[in-house]
């Protein structure tokens, strides 16, 4: 790589942002108010599959207790699988009146999928805030690679849910206005 690299890359990234006076910065290819656009904040949550996936490898390699993977109490693939599904009605679609409750509720229920694994995966570590659930501790959760679940993963799927709602409400809010004027 040549010297100044990072800098031209900079330069890239903040030229795909633009400032918006009521929104704030939001990357130009994000725009899902129109039909057509690729809503990347609803079809990000996929990767949730394959956390799950890897939850359950570990179960099955006795490296983690039964409540941890979906065999046990964590629907959290639920979000995963339904990702798609959101993101193209959202895509084809546009944000509709009909479809802003729809994406407001499954980001809701995304992030009650999230609390639920989160708390239980906090119970189950050893520690103080462990409680005797069958299938024991939940050791591997502080090893690497697991450790990138909650460090980092958990806080990514908060974040997108968190995202996908404010251009839900935004998109409402301009509809409504609009249909005021």
């Amino acid at each position: 790589l040549q010297p100044g690299w990072r800098c031209a890359l900079c330069r890239q990234t903040l030229a795909n942002i633009r400032v918006n006076p009521e929104t704030g910065p939001i990357l130009r290819a994000v725009n899902v108010q129109r039909a057509g656009a690729a809503p990347p904040w609803a079809a990000g949550q996929r990767f949730r599959i394959i956390v799950e996936t890897i939850l359950f490898w570990l179960w099955q390699a006795g490296r983690a207790p039964i409540q941890v993977p979906f065999e046990g109490r964590n629907f959290d693939m639920l979000a995963g699988l339904t990702a798609p599904i959101v993101a193209v009605i959202v895509a084809t679609q546009g944000l509709r009146a009909w479809i802003i409750p729809a994406v407001l509720i499954w980001n809701l229920l995304g992030l009650g999928l999230l609390a639920n694994i989160m708390f239980t995966a906090a119970t189950s570590v050893p520690g103080p805030m462990q409680i005797a659930l069958p299938g024991g501790a939940f050791e591997a959760l502080a090893s690497w690679p697991v450790v990138w679940i909650p460090a980092f993963l958990a806080p990514v799927a908060v974040f997108l849910h968190v995202v996908s709602i404010r251009q839900v409400l935004t998109a409402r809010e301009r509809g409504l206005k609009e249909n005021l004027a």
